[in-house]
C-alpha cells in the first residue's frame, strides 16, 4: 500500500514526513494489519524516529508515532534510496504537483510504502 496526503498548514517538510507516517500507520492499524514494514527516503524522518531527543519541535508527534508503532505485533521502518523507491516516488510527485496546484504543502519525501 501506498500513502501520501497533502497537509496544509506545516511549517516543514519534516512535519509532513511524520504526519504522513502516523496517518500511514494509524490506516494499517485500523486494518488490524500485525506485521509491517514502512519504508522512506527522507534522512531528516530517519533522524528524527532514531534520535527524537534532536527534534523537540516535534517531540509530541514523535513519541505518538512510536506509540501507534508499538501496536504492531512486528514493524521496522527502514530507509531507502530514492532510486530504488521509484514508483512510490513518482506517485508521490504527482500528488504533490496536484496538491501545489490546490495551494497545499506536501512533500514526496513523505511518501511511505507499505509491504504486509
Amino acid at each position: 500500500m501506498h500513502s501520501c496526503r497533502a497537509f496544509p498548514c506545516l511549517s516543514s517538510g519534516l512535519d509532513a514526513q511524520l504526519n504522513a507516517l502516523l496517518w500511514s500507520v494509524e490506516s494499517l492499524a485500523s486494518h488490524h494489519l500485525d506485521n509491517v514494514i514502512f519504508e522512506s527516503s527522507s534522512l531528516d524522518l530517519r533522524r528524527a524516529l532514531l534520535q527524537p531527543h534532536h527534534f523537540s519541535q516535534h517531540q509530541v508527534l514523535i513519541s505518538l508515532i512510536l506509540q501507534r508503532l508499538n501496536g504492531f505485533q512486528a514493524w521496522s521502518v527502514d530507509f531507502v534510496k530514492t532510486l530504488r523507491n521509484l514508483t512510490v516516488l513518482s506517485i508521490a510527485n504527482s500528488k504533490e504537483a496536484l496538491t501545489k496546484s490546490l495551494g497545499f504543502y506536501s512533500s514526496a519525501a513523505a511518501a511511505v510504502r507499505v509491504v504486509s
